[in-house]
């Protein structure tokens, strides 16, 4: 049997070109604040173990979120903008995780870093979810592996990026916005 030639990713519909994108960004999202997440936790006064909790309520709200809103688009991919409605709580559990994780500083409080990066993981986790069961359903199926293959890739460049992203923010000065500091340790937080 003769080997199909792969789709040209120039010729990608939209949808998956900002999947693609999106995939990228949601990868990123973990991997990010890495470079600067123990200092940022120790300058709120938290104990080293600390570190390693937040880390891991990253994957664990990421591994939730798969599951919770892969099942939220099965329950509403029949209603009228019940995908985008879903997709759109996904990126509220990031706005408002990252809201959290650069208000820790302001308020002292390694605790709300620690749900903020639970709630980002909410957020790619469910995200990612979203976007795989949308692309299953729109691309032909004759592309569907090499759409599932790209996905793979760009979600594997996300994670590898993420904390050279991360990197350059440590040259970022710090600035004050009232009472909000602005710095290499709030900086990823207010990029995603």
């Amino acid at each position: 049997m003769p080997a199909r030639p792969a789709p040209n990713p120039s010729t990608y519909p939209a949808w998956m070109k900002l999947l693609m994108f999106c995939v990228f960004w949601s990868c990123t999202a973990f991997s990010i604040v890495l470079p600067s997440l123990a200092p940022y936790l120790d300058r709120m006064g938290a104990q080293p173990i600390f570190l390693g909790y937040t880390i891991a309520v990253f994957c664990f709200g990421e591994m939730v979120g798969a599951i919770f809103f892969g099942w939220l688009y099965n329950v509403f991919s029949d209603f009228p903008k019940g995908p985008t409605n879903v997709l759109c709580f996904t990126i509220s559990c990031g706005i408002m995780g990252s809201v959290l994780y650069v208000l820790a500083d302001a308020w002292h409080s390694p605790w709300m870093a620690f749900l903020g990066r639970g709630l980002t993981g909410l957020w790619t986790g469910g995200k990612q979810s979203v976007e795989q069961a949308y692309m299953a359903s729109h691309a032909r199926r004759e592309h569907l592996t090499e759409y599932t293959a790209d996905l793979g890739t760009c979600a594997v460049l996300g994670f590898t990026c993420g904390p050279l992203v991360g990197a350059i923010f440590t040259l970022l000065p710090t600035y004050h916005v009232g009472w909000l500091r602005v710095d290499q340790f709030t900086g990823p937080g207010l990029f995603l």
